[in-house]
């Protein structure tokens, strides 16, 4: 029994009342909380597929007006008929903004996931307005090419001409190989 008048049992008699009041506890619990049924269960399983496939409807749509986007972007070609183009893009663009073309200079492509970057590096002298315009122009969407880097330096402390270095990508889908046919021989 419960004694809290002899020291002996005032022990054994607190570790007895804890466990009566969390045995009352656990059930009172059990009395008010309602136990899910197996329908709410299987509405709630309901609920998340929906909402999973919404989201992989909306992902799939996502990735498509992406793709759209990215193909808008993209060059088509071989290399030399894209730098071509890009040679003749900022040539243009010099002597639209009254700047010298000082060099153009392909640099190394490089495969990535999908895509071949096309590099290229571009050193252009002139006014700081002018080259600024000209940075802007390549930048816009319609020149499929990507602006990178911009490096200035004043040409001299006389005049507020600058050159500026460029460095521009152009960026071509890679097409899948054909697949050799398969033949009944092993390569050793």
């Amino acid at each position: 029994m419960i004694n809290f008048q002899n020291r002996q049992d005032m022990g054994a008699s607190s570790v007895i009342l804890c466990s009566i009041l969390i045995m009352l506890t656990t059930l009172i619990y059990e009395l008010t909380v309602k136990v899910p049924s197996s329908v709410s269960l299987a509405n709630g399983r309901i609920q998340s597929k929906k909402k999973l496939q919404h989201e992989i409807a909306f992902t799939k749509t996502e990735a498509k007006a992406l793709e759209l986007k990215v193909k808008g972007k993209l060059w088509t070609g071989n290399a030399d008929r894209i730098t071509a183009a890009i040679l003749s893009k900022t040539t243009l663009m010099a002597k639209q903004y009254s700047l010298g073309l000082t060099a153009f200079r392909p640099q190394k492509p490089q495969t990535l996931e999908g895509v071949m970057e096309l590099p290229y590096s571009i050193i252009v002298t002139g006014t700081f307005p002018s080259v600024q315009k000209a940075a802007r122009q390549l930048e816009e969407s319609g020149n499929r090419l990507a602006l990178r880097s911009i490096q200035l330096a004043s040409s001299d402390a006389a005049s507020s001409s600058v050159s500026a270095t460029l460095n521009i990508s152009a960026f071509v889908e890679l097409k899948e190989a054909p697949s050799e046919p398969k033949t009944g021989v092993k390569k050793r």
